[in-house]
């Protein structure tokens, strides 16, 4: 699951929820920060402090979880 992680969906209870589904079912999840966003506290660094996030303003890091995915949906 990729989570765009922005203050509007880390304060929607229905994000919350798709985290939580994928989560239950052993679903790999992966944050992109945007907008700056870097959570420190709250129920996302509770629940989730094992997510790997990639800050979307770090070229590098955006080319390989590009990368990554490109793998994973690979026929």
């Amino acid at each position: 699951m990729l989570f765009i992680c922005t203050e509007k969906s880390l304060n929607a209870s229905y994000c919350k929820k798709e985290l939580n589904y994928a989560r239950i079912n052993d679903k790999k999840i992966r944050a992109v920060l945007l907008d700056g966003i870097v959570p420190r506290q709250g129920w996302f660094v509770l629940e989730y402090s094992n997510v790997n996030c990639v800050n979307y303003t770090d070229k590098s890091q955006v080319d390989k979880l590009m990368q990554e995915l490109e793998d994973a949906y690979q026929p």
